[in-house]
């Protein structure tokens, strides 16, 4: 396996995990925020402060869907540098981060009865796949001989979305539900967040020293943007 390319698809992965996760973060809470504007507003015309609230909350999502967006390409390049069963797996992460962006813009329109329904049952869709991926990962012998970290990494991605199966299931149980369900995504957040940061850990000598956070986001941005761009291309030929 190309190392350079691993450390710079794996690089990717991790920032779109952060973008998508902690601007999601930011996200529900202006959905919050908003929720309380918007109700006061039915007393009174919207005011300029509600109008801000919901301009930066458009614009977090957009945001959260362009994270999910360099994740999809950084999982599809996976895909182009793994072979055999390790290729198979990220082949199923691939159509779970599709059925995870497809129900982000399906969330867009949280007052459709139907909507709501999908963005759920993609939800899980996605949930099983990735459980699938991940388990074929945390058990591959040459991922294991590659990467330990990367390893360490997949088998806590695995929990974080067995959990995730978890919490949407208790958050059908009427009152306590949603209690222990928000504990339990939670930690799927964090597990999530932790584990595709082990994925990421460097193969082979790095004696370069690592760049600015920020310096790295933009080069992910970037990266990622070509890619897809080169995607599009080859999908017209």
């Amino acid at each position: 396996m190309d190392i350079a390319k691993w450390n710079k698809t794996s690089r990717n992965a991790y920032v779109g995990t952060l973008l998508y996760s902690l601007l999601g973060l930011l996200a529900t809470i202006l959905a919050v925020i908003l929720a309380v504007v918007l109700a006061a507003s039915l007393f009174g015309k919207l005011e300029a402060g509600g109008v801000i609230v919901l301009i930066l909350f458009i614009i977090t999502e957009l945001a959260v869907l362009f994270g999910y967006l360099i994740f999809f390409v950084a999982i599809k390049n996976f895909k182009n540098i793994t072979e055999g069963e390790d290729k198979s797996a990220f082949n199923l992460l691939w159509i779970a981060v599709i059925c995870t962006l497809v129900s982000t813009v399906l969330g867009f329109f949280v007052l459709s009865s139907v909507c709501s329904v999908l963005v759920k049952l993609l939800g899980i869709a996605s949930a099983v796949l990735m459980i699938i991926g991940f388990a074929k990962l945390k058990s591959s012998a040459t991922m294991a001989a590659f990467s330990a970290p990367a390893v360490a990494g997949f088998r806590q991605l695995f929990t974080a979305q067995i959990l995730a199966i978890v919490a949407v299931v208790l958050g059908w149980i009427p009152f306590v539900g949603g209690i222990f369900s928000g504990i339990l995504s939670i930690l799927v957040f964090i597990f999530t967040i932790l584990g595709w940061k082990k994925v990421a850990t460097p193969v082979g000598d790095q004696s370069e020293a690592p760049k600015p956070f920020f310096e790295n986001i933009k080069e992910v941005v970037v990266d990622s943007c070509k890619d897809g761009v080169a995607s599009i291309q080859g999908m017209g030929k």
